[in-house]
């Protein structure tokens, strides 16, 4: 039997690419009778375009990869397709279909076949059964319709060698302005409850020239990002210390890489080699989840909070890669005091992103199954994200999500630092997001349209009318460290930019002021220079901010006093 399969995801992003679709396609690819290709798209679309081009397919068989963020519309989807094609068959795969798959079709009848947990193997052996008009109930990990009823084949294992997948990619992939997802290792050796990886035991590994190999492709492309999607990348220390020799060896174009690590794992040889690396080349992703001993044992989670901390200190030192350290609300034995512990813990770190996220309560996790053990009521539909617990309500972890929204604007983006860092000498950091958060309550603050620019107004009032904190001063090194094309809000007094316009061209004049803030860009004409930097004066002295590289989170703006430098271009006129 001839047919046509197309492959679709539903990416949360444009600038992601899916790794799923392609394994899959890459696996059938070879059948005969078999024409595969896959579409990509984001759950943004819209979803008369989606139909629209998976219609233009002409595909038989329609197969969509599910997770939490896109199963609302995937079933959407499918429902409208089988509405207008009846002859078409949709099947569903991935993640958020792998458990619960006979109520899902019990409750969808337009979904006619359910791959479950790893699809590469039961994928490959559906479609040749299919295509061979051969009985499909062998095939393990398939859930299917027959003779109206739902009916469920035992699982396949994991697995066990994953390098029997081949480079997902086509050579010649650009991935320009990308984020692309990359996949060394499969498994994880943890047990976390809340975890889906927790359901997959062992690790595989693709063997260390392979990795090369595929690397070697990857750096080649105008990819932004890549992303590994090991889940603890560091399990194997020596390995993960060549991949990361490797990528330096061969980033030619200074591409982001992206790990999760377990920060326990490393070592004194690897804390080194993290010191070492290329500035702003690497981003280290640290799943802290909470620093609370009760609650991390309940989760399974093993970790050492002291050694943590330590880790994450040392790795710092460097300053030269971002680190990314997870906490989750709504975690069993952790209330608003442990977990404003568990913040202070992370904050103190003086990491680069703190995230800030809520439990989800996923299908096949153990945590799901005690739920009611530890009073979770979670939403029913997906991402399951809680509601409430025992130790928290819904009021509380609502207002976390507030406070989540204030650490991403003031924190995360590194626009405030000079100014949160002085309110923190009056608060500890959980206290004063807590503080903050209901002055932005009282005054509408959450309810109002506002630009970042605002932002700098509404610091002010806060520190004035709740802390008698005058930090005037700070603010207005934050924002013309930070704002290139904004003019001076009001309250910013004693400071002239104006009349500072023209005494930029003559600043760029001093060889010393050039060579050290601009070096190497001895051909750019003194018109764009001046578009790099901000001159003002305060207090009868002159200041230049110097923009650093936006692209480069290590590569801060810097202020400077100029006075002299003026003075003497200007043979003491000033």
């Amino acid at each position: 039997m001839r047919m046509k399969v197309l492959f679709v995801a539903l990416n949360s992003k444009y600038s992601h690419v899916n790794l799923a679709v392609r394994y899959l396609n890459n696996r059938i690819s070879d059948i005969e009778g078999i024409e595969s290709e896959f579409l990509e798209f984001t759950i943004n679309q819209k979803k008369d375009y989606i139909l629209w081009e998976i219609l233009e397919s002409k595909a038989d068989i329609v197969c969509f990869s599910s997770y939490i963020w896109n199963i609302n519309e995937i079933l959407s989807l499918s429902e409208s397709l089988r509405m207008g094609s009846k002859d078409m068959r949709i099947l569903l795969g991935g993640p958020e279909v792998t458990f619960e798959s006979i109520e899902l079709m019990n409750d969808n009848d337009f979904i006619d076949y359910i791959i479950k947990g790893e699809g590469e193997l039961p994928v490959r052996e559906f479609f040749e059964k299919l295509s061979s008009d051969e009985n499909i109930e062998t095939v393990k990990g398939l859930t299917y319709r027959m003779n109206g009823l739902v009916l469920e084949n035992e699982n396949y294992g994991p697995i066990e060698d994953i390098s029997i997948l081949d480079y997902p990619y086509e050579e010649g992939e650009n991935f320009k302005n990308k984020y692309v997802y990359y996949e060394s290792s499969r498994g994880c050796p943890f047990n976390c409850s809340f975890c889906i990886s927790s359901s997959i035991n062992g690790v595989s590994n693709l063997t260390l020239e392979r990795v090369k190999e595929d690397l070697d492709k990857l750096l080649k492309t105008e990819a932004n990002v890549i992303k590994f999607v090991d889940r603890t990348f560091n399990t194997d220390r020596k390995r993960a210390e060549e991949i990361i020799n490797h990528i330096v060896n061969n980033n030619q174009k200074g591409m982001k890489i992206h790990f999760e690590i377990t920060a326990e794992l490393l070592d004194d040889n690897m804390i080194s080699l993290i010191n070492s690396l290329p500035e702003d080349m690497f981003q280290f992703e640290i799943g802290v989840q909470s620093t609370n001993p009760n609650t991390l044992n309940e989760v399974n989670r093993k970790s050492d909070i002291n050694k943590l901390k330590d880790v994450v200190e040392r790795i710092g030192a460097g300053n030269n890669v971002h680190r990314h350290l997870d906490l989750i609300a709504g975690l069993p034995e952790e209330d608003m005091e442990s977990f404003g512990k568990s913040f202070n813990d992370v904050y103190n770190m003086k990491i680069e992103k703190i995230q800030l996220g809520f439990l989800k309560v996923l299908k096949g996790t153990s945590i799901r199954e005690n739920a009611e053990k530890y009073g979770i009521v979670y939403k029913k539909t997906a991402p399951y994200e809680v509601i409430k617990t025992d130790f928290m309500s819904d009021r509380e972890l609502l207002y976390l999500k507030k406070i989540e929204d204030l650490v991403d604007v003031f924190y995360n983006e590194h626009h405030f630092i000079n100014s949160i860092e002085k309110l923190m000498t009056m608060y500890e950091p959980f206290d004063f997001f807590k503080t903050f958060c209901s002055y932005w309550i009282s005054e509408g603050l959450f309810d109002r349209p506002s630009k970042k620019s605002d932002m700098y107004g509404v610091l002010n009032e806060f520190a004035l009318k709740v802390c008698n904190l005058d930090i005037r001063d700070e603010l207005r090194d934050d924002f013309l460290l930070n704002e290139r094309n904004l003019d001076m809000p009001a309250f910013f007094q004693g400071v002239n930019e104006k009349e500072c316009l023209k005494l930029k061209h003559e600043l760029l004049k001093s060889e010393n002021f050039r060579k050290k803030y601009f070096e190497g860009n001895d051909n750019i004409q003194n018109k764009k220079l001046v578009n790099r930097f901000r001159l003002v004066s305060i207090n009868d002295r002159y200041y230049a901010y110097v923009y650093g590289d936006k692209r480069n989170i290590f590569s801060r703006s810097i202020k400077t006093d100029v006075t002299d430098i003026l003075e003497e271009e200007l043979n003491d006129i000033l």
